[in-house]
């Protein structure tokens, strides 16, 4: 009897599981995820099914990236500033630079998940600083992450 009701109980209790699995997107359990042929949208929509959540912020830095990149390249013309074009510039490459080295190293998926949000939040806070004019904030910015880094090495 005992063996039947947890028979009972567990199968839905596995099949729901199953399920809630199913919905997540490949990339909700994959760092490494071929992400870059998707536009923002479909990466919101991921970051939208991904139970953890440190692999729900990365897509939703990946799909800012796609939107700042793309919003820059429909006013680069209007714009005219080389300012402007060397921040953006700086984010693509630092955030690409982040991505590759992360596919680099051998670590567990979670802690991987954790430096990349790190990366992309500190290049969205510089490229920002820098987009609204404060660029002395945003040297400053760097120069604490040049040092923290120096530190952990």
């Amino acid at each position: 009897m005992k063996r039947s009701i947890r028979t009972a109980i567990g199968l839905p209790l596995a099949l729901v599981a199953g399920l809630a699995a199913a919905g997540e997107h490949p990339a909700c359990l994959r760092l490494d995820f071929e992400y870059q042929h998707l536009d923002s949208g479909a990466l919101r929509q991921i970051a939208a099914t991904c139970r953890d959540p440190a692999m729900a912020r990365l897509n939703a830095h990946r799909a800012y990236a796609r939107d700042l990149l793309a919003l820059y390249a429909q006013y680069r013309d209007r714009l005219g500033d080389d300012r402007t074009a060397r921040a953006i510039e700086s984010y693509r490459l630092y955030t690409t630079l982040a991505e590759l080295i992360a596919r680099q190293r051998h670590q567990p998926a979670p802690q991987l998940a954790a430096e990349l949000n790190l990366g992309y939040a500190f290049a969205r806070e510089v490229v920002e600083l820098r987009l609204t004019g404060q660029d002395l904030r945003a040297d400053w910015l760097e120069f604490q992450g040049l040092r923290r880094s120096a530190h952990q090495q």
